[in-house]
C-alpha cells in the first residue's frame, strides 16, 4: 500500500477554526466539508490525546501510533507539542497523520520521529487552510532513512535488554515503559527504546498490533496504545481499559519469568551483530512459548551441532548435561536449521546413544520431521535422511505426528508429493493403514490412480535388512481408500484396463498379505473399482470371461471377493454355480455353505441352472440337512414347497427314474421325516405347481397309510381335472356301499381384521361302521347298539361332503369358500395353519346373510318331499301289478332302515329299483375292504 494517500489535520486554539466556531479545534486539514467535521468530532477536536510533560522534557515531543474507526481499520500517528494560545494560556499544537491502519505503524511513527515535515509552534500561525494530502511512499522513504540512524544506538543501548525479557516474560499484554530521569544530552531515550522494542519482539509477541504513547494519554475510548512511554507514572485514568505490565529499564532487578535478562540481551546482540535469528511462525502467547523459542536461539547461537557431537565424545560441562538431560522444545526447532548433511551426521552418531534419552527423542522426532520435509520439496538429501532416521527406529507415534504436522493447514498437495511424502513415511515406519494423516492424503486421490500406485508399490524382493518392505502395507492403505462414491463409468473403465493389464491384480494383493480374509477384502476393493455389482448371472459371466481372456487365475481369492460383490442370494448362487461350472467344485463347495438352504433351493429351482449344478447343489444340500438346526430344516421345507420339491429340476438332472426317485425321497426324509401324513401330503400337493411318477413315488415310500391314501385321493382328482371334468361332482356321484361321516375338527386361526375365530375343517372321510362287525358300540355298549345298514344297493340319502382341492387355485365348478378350499379355508404350512393364499379375493368381511327358511320350515319342506317319493313309489308299484300276481304291499317301516331284522324281498312281479351304473369308487381305506357284505357292489378301479 505504498501508493496510498495519507491525509493530515492540524488542530490548535483559534477564533475561527474550520468548523465554524471558536476554541481547540481544526485549523488546517487536506480533508473537508462533511469528512473533516466527522474527523474533528471523532478525533474531539484534537482532545483525544494529552501530552504529559515533566520539567525538562518540555521540549521534547509527545508521538503516539493508533489504530481507530470501526474494525481499527485507520491508522493515526499524531505529534503533540506545548504551545501558548493567543491569550497566553498553556495549550497544544496536535499534528495528525489518517491513512490505513497497515500503512501507519509504530515502526512508521518511529522512523517519523524527527520528520522535518511536522508542524512547530514557530510555523503554525502562517499555515493555509488547506494542506495537500501526502504520498506513503515519502513518509515511508523519510521513516527508513531514520530507521538506520536509530538501528545501531537502539539494539546496543544498555537498558534495552530489561525491557525485552519482561515483555517475553509475559507476550500478549499490554506494558508501560517508566523513563529514568534524564542524565544528559544524547537522543530522545524513548524513541531509541521504543524502536529497540518494537524491532526485536514487534513482529511476534502477542496477536494485537503494537501501537504505542510516548509522554501523552489517551482521552478518548475510541482507541487504545498497548504501550505507554511515559517519564512519570501517571495518576489512574477512566481510560484505562486494563492492566498494564511494568517495564523495567534497570536489568539488575529480578524477572519473575523464565526468561532472564542475558537470554534477552544475548538475543538483541545477535540481532546486531546480524546473526541469523529465526523468528517464531506464530504469535508468542505465553511465557513457555517465549522460553521455548528464546532457548532454541540459545542453542543455534551457541552451536547445537557442536554440542550434540561433545555430547557424544563426553566433553560437556555440568550445565551442558543438565540441559540436555531436561532439552526444551528449542533444541527441535535448533536441530531443524542444520544442513543436512549435518543432521545425517548427528542422526548416526546418537544411532548407539542412549545417555540423553529424552534428547534423543528429540532428536528422532526432529530428524522425522526433517525428512518428511525433504521428500516433501523433491530434496536431493531425502534418501540419506530417511535411512538415517529409520535405524533411530522411531516409534509409530512418533511418524504419525509428525506426517500430521506436516500437513495441520488442512491443504491437500498434488498426487506427486503425496506419493513421495507417503513412500518417505512408509520407509521411516508410519502405519500406513491405520494413520489417519495417510487415509486423508489417500482419499483426496481419484480411484485409478490408487490402484495404479497399489499396483507400483509391490516389490517381491525383500529389503536388504531382512525386514519386509513396508510398500505393502502401503499399497493396502490405498486400495483400502477407494471411494466407490466417486466412481463414475469413465473412472470405472480407467481402473478396469489398469486392473486386466495386471493380469486381474491376483498376483499383487498375494504379494500384499498372506492372510486369506484380508487378501479377500483388499481383492473385493479392486474388483468394485474395476466392474459394478453384478445384476444377473450374465454380469457374474461377463466378469468371469474377461479375468480368463487376462490369463487371471482363478483362485479362491477371486471367487471369494466375487461372492461379496453382491448380497443378492441368487447372485451369490450363480457365483458358486461358476465356481462348479469351471471345474472348483470344492470353491463352490464353500460358498454354498454360505448360503441358505432356503436360497440353495431357490437357485437350483432357477431355469437357468445346469444339471451338473444341480446334482453337486442336491448333493450339497443332502450332506448338509442332517446337521441343520430346526429352523433351517423349516426354511429349507419352505424352499422345496415353494419350488414344487424340485420335482422338475431333479428330472432334468437324473435321467434315471430309480435315480429321480431316490433323490427326491432323500430331499422329502430330510424335510419331513419318513413318515409323511396327511396333511402333510395335501400340503405337498397344494403348493406343487407339477407331480412326476418319481415325486410320487417318493412320497409313497415315505407316507403313513392316512398318507398314501391322500395321494391317491390326489392323484385321482389330477386325472380328472386333466381330463376337463368337474372333480365336484364327479366325487358327488361316486356311489358308496354305505354313507360316509366326516370327521369334523375345529381350527382356532388369524382373520384379515386382526381378531380369532373358529372355523371347521374336514380333516378325515371314515366310513360308517354301525351294526358291523368294526361297529365299537355294540360291543361296549349294548344298549346303544344301532341297526345295521340295509343291505340293498341304493344310492346314499345324504350327498358326502367334497374334500378341499389339492391344487393351486378353486377351478372353475369349485366352491369360493367352505371345504372347496375357498378363502376361508385355512391351509396347513408346515409352520401353522393361514388362509388359502390361491384362493380368489374376495369383498371385505361383512354379516353374514339371514337363512331365508328357519330351521322349521326346512323340515316341513323335506317331509313333503318325502311323502311324495313315496306315493310316486306305490303309483309305480300298482301300475306294474296289473299285469303280475297281487302281491303283499310293503309298508313304510319295511323300507326305512331303522328296521331291526333284514328286509322284507320284494314280489317278484315288481321289479327292483336299478341306479344307472355308477363310476367305479376308490377304496378309501382298509375297513372299506373287509367290511363290505354280500349285497354290496365290489370296490376298486
Amino acid at each position: 500500500m505504498s501508493g496510498a494517500e495519507i491525509h493530515q489535520i492540524v488542530f490548535r486554539w483559534s477564533e475561527e477554526l474550520l468548523v465554524g466556531r471558536r476554541g481547540l479545534g481544526p485549523v488546517a486539514s487536506s480533508l473537508d466539508g462533511q469528512e473533516l467535521t466527522d474527523w474533528s468530532v471523532l478525533l474531539r477536536a484534537g482532545d483525544f490525546v494529552q501530552g504529559m510533560w515533566t520539567d525538562g522534557s518540555g521540549d521534547a515531543p509527545a508521538m503516539g501510533a493508533l489504530q481507530i474507526g470501526p474494525g481499527r481499520e485507520t491508522g493515526v500517528i499524531v505529534r503533540v507539542l506545548p504551545v501558548r494560545d493567543a491569550n497566553g494560556r498553556m495549550s497544544e499544537l496536535i499534528h495528525v497523520l489518517l491513512g490505513p491502519a497497515p500503512v501507519l505503524t509504530g515502526r512508521l511513527a518511529v522512523g517519523l520521529w524527527d520528520w522535518a515535515g511536522w508542524v512547530r509552534p514557530e510555523t503554525a500561525g502562517a499555515l493555509a487552510p488547506r494542506m495537500p494530502p501526502l504520498p506513503s511512499g515519502t513518509l515511508e522513504a523519510e521513516a527508513r532513512d531514520t530507521h538506520h540512524a536509530l538501528h545501531e544506538a537502539s539494539l546496543r543501548h544498555p537498558l534495552l535488554p530489561g525491557p525485552a525479557a519482561d515483555v517475553l516474560n509475559a507476550p500478549a499484554e499490554h506494558y508501560q515503559l517508566l523513563l529514568p530521569p534524564r542524565t544528559g544530552p544524547g537522543g530522545d531515550l524513548a524513541a531509541h527504546l521504543t524502536y529497540g522494542l518494537l524491532t526485536v519482539l514487534g513482529d511476534f509477541t502477542g496477536e494485537e498490533p503494537w501501537t504505542f504513547l510516548v509522554r501523552a494519554e489517551l482521552k478518548s475510548r475510541e482507541a487504545d496504545a498497548r504501550l505507554t512511554v511515559v517519564d512519570r507514572a501517571p495518576s489512574p485514568s477512566a481510560f484505562a481499559r486494563r492492566r498494564r505490565v511494568p517495564l523495567r529499564p534497570d536489568p539488575g532487578q529480578a524477572r519473575n519469568g523464565p526468561v532472564s535478562v542475558s537470554t534477552a540481551a544475548s538475543i538483541i546482540t545477535a540481532i546486531a551483530d546480524g546473526r541469523p535469528i529465526t523468528y517464531p511462525r506464530t504469535a508468542l502467547l505465553s511465557a513457555r512459548d517465549s522460553a521455548d523459542w528464546a532457548d532454541t536461539q540459545l542453542l543455534r547461537l551457541s552451536g547445537v551441532a557442536d554440542l550434540l557431537r561433545r555430547a557424544v565424545a563426553g566433553s560437556l560441562t555440568a550445565k551442558e548435561e543438565r540441559d540436555l538431560a531436561r532439552p526444551g522444545a528449542g533444541l527441535g526447532r535448533e536441530l531443524g536449521t542444520c544442513s543436512p548433511a549435518e543432521t545425517v551426521e548427528i542422526l548416526r552418531l546418537w544411532r548407539d546413544f542412549s545417555d540423553f534419552p529424552r534428547t534423543r527423542d528429540v532428536l528422532v522426532t526432529s530428524g522425522v520431521l526433517r525428512a518428511l520435509n525433504a521428500a516433501r520439496h523433491e530434496a536431493p538429501e531425502t534418501q540419506s535422511l530417511m535411512h538415517a532416521v529409520q535405524a533411530m527406529s522411531p516409534p509409530v507415534g512418533t511418524v504419525e505426528t509428525s506426517l500430521a504436522d506436516l500437513y495441520r493447514h488442512g491443504q491437500k498437495p498434488d498426487p506427486n508429493e503425496v506419493s513421495r511424502v507417503l513412500i518417505a513415511a512408509a520407509t521411516i515406519g508410519v502405519d500406513a493403514q491405520r494413520d489417519p494423516t495417510v487415509g486423508w492424503l489417500l482419499a483426496g486421490l481419484e480411484p485409478y490412480v490408487l490402484v495404479q500406485w497399489s499396483i507400483r508399490l509391490i516389490r517381491p524382493e525383500p529389503a536388504g535388512d531382512g525386514r519386509p518392505r513396508p510398500e505393502s502395507d502401503l499399497a493396502a492403505a490405498c486400495l483400502q481408500q477407494i471411494r466407490m462414491d466417486r466412481i463414475d463409468s469413465a473412472r470405472r473403465r480407467r481402473c478396469r484396463q489398469i486392473f486386466l493389464e495386471d493380469r486381474g491384480m491376483a498376483g499383487t494383493v498375494a504379494a500384499i498379505t498372506a492372510d486369506p480374509a484380508r487378501r479377500t477384502a483388499l481383492y473385493a476393493k479392486a474388483l468394485q473399482a474395476a466392474y459394478e455389482a453384478p445384476r444377473h448371472a450374465g454380469d457374474v459371466t461377463e466378469i468371469l470371461d474377461d479375468l480368463q481372456r487376462a490369463r487371471a487365475p482363478l483362485s479362491g481369492t477371486v471367487w471369494h471377493a466375487l461372492y461379496g460383490m453382491s448380497a443378492d442370494p441368487v447372485i451369490c448362487f450363480a457365483v458358486a454355480a461358476a465356481a462348479v461350472r469351471r471345474g472348483h467344485e470344492d470353491i463352490g463347495e464353500t460358498l454354498l455353505s454360505s448360503l441358505s438352504m432356503e436360497k440353495i433351493i431357490d437357485g437350483i429351482a432357477d431355469p437357468g441352472t445346469e444339471p451338473e449344478v444341480t446334482r453337486h447343489a442336491i448333493g450339497h444340500l443332502l450332506h448338509r440337512m442332517p446337521a441343520e438346526s430346526g429352523s433351517g430344516i423349516a426354511h429349507a421345507r419352505g424352499g422345496l414347497l415353494r419350488n414344487g420339491c424340485l420335482a422338475g429340476p431333479v428330472s432334468a438332472a437324473y435321467p434315471a427314474p430309480s435315480e429321480q426317485t431316490r433323490v427326491l425321497r432323500g430331499l422329502l426324509g430330510q424335510a419331513y421325516g419318513t413318515d409323511l401324513r396327511g396333511d402333510t401330503v395335501r400340503e405337498i400337493y397344494h403348493h406343487a405347481k407339477t407331480t412326476t411318477p418319481s415325486l410320487v413315488a417318493a412320497m409313497l415310500a415315505l407316507a403313513t397309510p392316512q398318507g398314501r391314501e391322500e395321494i391317491v385321493w390326489a392323484n385321482t382328482e389330477l386325472l380328472v381335472r386333466s381330463a376337463g371334468v368337474s372333480w365336484e361332482e364327479t366325487y358327488r356321484n361316486v356311489p358308496a356301499a354305505r354313507p360316509h361321516r366326516t370327521h369334523q375338527t375345529h381350527q382356532t386361526h388369524q382373520t384379515d381384521d386382526g381378531t380369532r375365530r373358529v372355523s371347521r375343517h374336514t380333516r378325515e372321510i371314515h366310513p360308517d361302521t354301525r351294526g358291523t362287525a368294526d361297529d365299537r358300540t355294540a360291543h361296549d355298549h349294548p344298549a346303544r347298539a344301532r341297526p345295521a345298514l340295509p343291505g340293498t344297493a341304493r344310492p346314499p340319502k345324504a350327498q358326502l361332503p367334497v374334500p378341499r382341492p389339492f391344487f393351486a387355485r378353486p377351478g372353475r365348478d369349485s366352491a369360493p369358500s367352505g371345504d372347496s378350499g375357498g378363502a376361508d379355508t385355512p391351509i396347513y404350512t408346515g409352520r401353522g395353519w393361514r388362509r388359502n393364499p390361491w384362493a380368489r379375493v374376495q369383498a371385505p368381511r361383512r354379516a353374514p346373510d339371514p337363512p331365508l327358511l328357519r330351521p322349521g320350515i326346512k323340515t316341513a319342506i323335506a317331509v313333503v318331499f318325502l311323502l311324495l317319493s313315496l306315493v310316486a313309489y306305490l303309483l309305480a308299484a300298482a301300475i306294474s301289478g296289473s299285469s303280475a300276481p297281487a302281491a303283499p304291499t310293503p309298508t313304510f317301516t319295511d323300507l326305512t332302515p331303522e328296521s331291526t331284522g333284514p328286509p322284507a324281498p320284494l314280489p317278484s312281479s315288481v321289479p327292483p329299483v336299478v341306479p344307472p351304473d355308477p363310476l367305479p369308487r376308490l377304496t378309501l381305506s382298509k375297513q372299506n375292504q373287509n367290511g363290505a357284505q354280500a349285497g354290496d357292489r365290489p370296490h376298486g378301479r
